[in-house]
């Protein structure tokens, strides 16, 4: 019965129909442009332009991006706000206008519909929940369309690993060469303020880029209660110090918020021959000598509402207590090596006692200089 039923399906599978498919991708379709506009009334204007890649990896005609590009706001009495390098200044901009974003891009013109800014919603409270894990940062909304878009951007105070007490120096100091091969002579030790120098223990960062998140809120009423916007693991530098927080958030249309779905639901799917073509997605923006052709893209018109909060160290993990069995200890060949490389240098730290006597301790200078990997010695600002 086995053998019968293995032979039975042997046969199904050479009947089967199924032949190996190769897509004729030689013929590439003409260059669909992508528009990305923002319009912030009573603060700056933002555009980004490009055209969408080929199935095959390839830009249609090689076009990348746009060879020549102008583009403003006006509103509907005509007044014009120029851009340049992706912004434009609204700050003049009259709230109860209508505007629209127009685009000419390689010989093209493109512009989105005269929109009135919607009201935004009210960001009644930012709040941080902790476990045992990670702290939570939640925001709550009240007001607006039910569709938002809340945005948040941190900047965080931080300190290096090791308290640095020492710095060398190299004799004889007539030895300048880093590129010399160990030579002759030895390092002597100082104290930091022996020598006037202050040690880059506390630093500044903040993240990349503001962090979007879409609220869908039209179910429940006007309010949106502690939306889930970050999550923070105790252990992490944002933690060790000061972590200073800024939200702001702006209602969506119906319309735009189908858009936006649309395109994070594509991109968080794997991409198969069944996606959905970018190209239909809803978009608000058309060539207005060819409304046929088509455009890929959203310019929005919206103002923002925001707020800040900070945290202290209270929730903070420290991952470890360096002690001085994690310092290196190195041999007279190796110090020289050590500190002059290029890539992960160190630095002495401070006296290790042993069982027959003491030896200079030395990290890595990222963990005794806070500035070595990006950190600042001034609070940045925000960048809304």
């Amino acid at each position: 019965m086995k053998r019968l039923a293995i032979i039975s399906m042997l046969g199904i599978m050479a009947a089967s129909c199924v032949y190996p498919y190769n897509a004729d991708l030689t013929s590439a379709p003409a260059p669909t442009i992508i528009i990305d506009g923002d319009i912030v009334v009573g603060s700056a204007a933002s555009l980004k332009v490009g055209y969408m890649m080929s199935f095959d990896g390839r830009y249609p005609e090689g076009k990348n991006k746009v060879s020549s590009l102008k583009w403003w706001v006006e509103d509907e009495d005509g007044t014009k706000y120029e851009g340049k390098d992706g912004n434009a200044d609204l700050s003049a901009a009259p709230a109860d206008h209508k505007y629209r974003m127009v685009i000419m891009a390689d010989g093209k013109t493109y512009a989105s519909q005269y929109t009135e800014a919607l009201e935004p919603p009210v960001i009644e409270d930012i709040g941080f929940v902790a476990d045992d894990d990670v702290v939570r940062l939640n925001v709550s909304l009240k007001g607006g369309t039910g569709y938002a878009v809340v945005q948040y951007e941190q900047i965080w105070q931080f300190h290096a690993d090791w308290v640095q007490e020492y710095c060398a120096e190299f004799y004889p100091a007539e030895i300048q060469d880093p590129e010399a091969k160990y030579p002759d002579g030895t390092w002597l030790y100082f104290t930091l303020e022996q020598k006037g120098l202050v040690q880059n223990y506390y630093c500044w960062r903040k993240s990349t880029a503001p962090i979007e998140s879409l609220v869908d809120y039209s179910m429940s009423g006007d309010y949106a209660k502690d939306f889930l916007i970050a999550a923070i693991d105790r252990s992490s530098y944002k933690l060790c110090k000061s972590l200073f927080v800024k939200v702001r958030a702006r209602s969506l249309s119906y319309d735009e918020h189908r858009f936006l779905t649309s395109i994070s639901n594509d991109e968080s799917q794997a991409i198969s021959l069944f996606s959905p073509d970018p190209g239909d997605l809803p978009g608000n923006v058309i060539n207005i000598n060819d409304p046929t052709e088509k455009v890929l893209g959203y310019v929005s018109t919206s103002k923002y509402t925001t707020a800040e909060v900070s945290l202290d160290s209270r929730y903070y993990k420290k991952p470890n207590d360096p002690d001085d069995s994690e310092l290196y200890l190195p041999e007279k060949d190796e110090m020289w090596e050590m500190y002059f490389r290029k890539i992960n240098p160190y630095r002495p730290v401070r006296w290790v006692m042993l069982d027959w006597g003491q030896a200079m301790g030395w990290a890595p200078l990222r963990c005794v200089d806070c500035t070595y990997d990006g950190g600042t010695l001034t609070k940045p600002d925000f960048s809304f």
